[in-house]
């Protein structure tokens, strides 16, 4: 299960900044390859096994889970190449894989104790939870991104109630799912998928557009808004500011979407790594520019629930 998300910011007193008082001390493994020049994680679980890829000797891309010391190939759909994109606290891993060479990536799911990739068909697969939910994004005929869910019944693409699109972003433990509408060029209203019924959260009101980014099992909400730049918490009811756009080059802590094993867990080792990886991709998004903000006009702001 995860931990409770406290989000934190740690604010530099210079340009090179310290680490802050009481701050865990932390030491980099070196996870290896398959044997190629380099690899990547993605995900990691409360018993510390990691999700992620690697370059092979012939130079692919297969997805690995490194667990107990191991680097694990868990080969493809058939075709040359897979990535891993999240791995739950049962050991399920979910990612993409192509079928044949040049082919499409469709998404699998693969277990310890099976062995096997199944193909999960062609949503991608971005997060999945202890329930075996999983949210992930399709794509629609105009090439829209829309949010994508998955649970034992199968996939189903999430309702865009007037907008343009969407993006699943998390999805926790229980199978309650996280994300954002959005309007092009400009505009977005942070969402949560429950039970069966998608409900528009409001947006932050003194911020051109809102996310929701990811979710705990407590239910908390981390999100981040535009113009200004910013973190916040939704907390149930309201959204609460957790850092400005001049704290995000200061924040410490790896980035971790999941609580540490419970033998080590300290209260500020996960939840700020949300914060540093919400920062880091805002440096990376443009605000809209002035006269092109907000939804397009005559179209309301939306609230409440629908199914």
């Amino acid at each position: 299960m995860r931990a409770s998300l406290t989000i934190l910011a740690a604010l530099a007193a210079s340009l090179v900044p310290a680490a802050p008082a009481g701050a865990a001390a932390y030491r980099v493994i070196d996870l290896g390859t398959l044997g190629g020049a380099s690899s990547g994680a993605t995900d990691l679980n409360d018993a510390g096994a990691a999700a992620g890829w690697s370059r092979t000797t012939s130079g692919r891309v297969h997805a690995v889970v490194w667990r107990a010391g191991r680097i694990i190939d868990i080969g493809t759909l058939g075709g040359p190449g897979s990535r891993a994109a999240s791995i739950s606290n049962t050991f399920a891993v979910v990612g993409t894989s192509t079928l044949t060479a040049g082919g499409a990536p469709h998404a699998f799911l693969w277990r310890a104790n099976q062995g096997a990739m199944h193909n999960l068909g062609l949503p991608t697969p971005v997060r999945i939870g202890d329930s075996g939910a999983i949210v992930g994004n399709a794509t629609t005929a105009a090439g829209e991104s829309v949010a994508a869910y998955r649970d034992q019944h199968g996939w189903i693409r999430l309702p865009l109630h007037g907008f343009d699109g969407s993006h699943g972003e998390d999805v926790n433990d229980a199978g309650t799912a996280v994300g954002t509408l959005f309007d092009d060029p400009h505009g977005s209203a942070p969402f949560v998928f429950a039970n069966g019924v998608l409900t528009v959260l409001p947006s932050v009101p003194t911020a051109a557009e809102t996310s929701a980014d990811a979710i705990n099992d407590a239910g908390l909400i981390a999100g981040q808004t535009f113009d200004p730049l910013g973190i916040v918490l939704w907390d149930g009811t309201s959204w609460q500011a957790k850092a400005e756009r001049r704290d995000c080059p200061t924040v410490y802590h790896p980035i971790r979407r999941r609580a540490p094993p419970a033998a080590h867990r300290r209260r500020t080792r996960w939840a700020p790594g949300i914060v540093a990886r919400l920062c880091r991709r805002q440096s990376r998004r443009r605000a809209p520019p002035r006269g092109r903000r907000g939804r397009r006009p005559g179209r309301p702001t939306p609230t409440g629930t629908a199914r």
